[in-house]
């Protein structure tokens, strides 16, 4: 459910955005790379979720993107940052996506980062388990 809804967000971002908004997310996206920044990955990460689910303009897309943020939060925070790897995280696509107005490219790229997030936690909450919870 994850990858369809913030897929569409993503592509309704890119219809309904405005210049200053996407530059928001260009910051957002430096932000997320800055090595310094490596422990507020995942809260930066959840904030720029919600801003695109914002400049869809639709409520209840961004009600359903804070209630999966949410539960993630509890899920994900305690693993490796490991995700921003441009392998995995495709948030400069996302943000590139959306400044050209692409809404295709933008729920492409919105989905592919969903995914392979989603295969990264998969393996590594594989790897916690078989080591034995701390």
């Amino acid at each position: 459910m994850r990858a369809t809804v913030e897929s569409g967000a993503a592509w309704l971002a890119a219809e309904r955005s405005t210049p200053r908004e996407v530059f928001r997310l260009e910051v957002m996206v430096d932000w997320i790379d800055d090595p310094a920044r490596t422990d507020k990955r995942w809260i930066l990460d959840a904030q720029l979720h919600v801003a695109i689910a914002e400049m869809s303009r639709n409520e209840r897309l961004v009600e359903i993107v804070l209630e999966q943020k949410a539960a993630g939060a509890r899920l994900f925070a305690p693993l490796d940052p490991e995700w921003s790897d441009p392998a995995r995280w495709n948030g400069d696509r996302i943000v590139a996506a959306i400044g050209r107005r692409d809404g295709h490219a933008a729920s492409e790229a919105m989905r592919d980062h969903i995914l392979a997030l989603r295969s990264y936690a998969t393996s590594a909450i594989d790897l916690i388990a078989a080591r034995g919870a701390p």
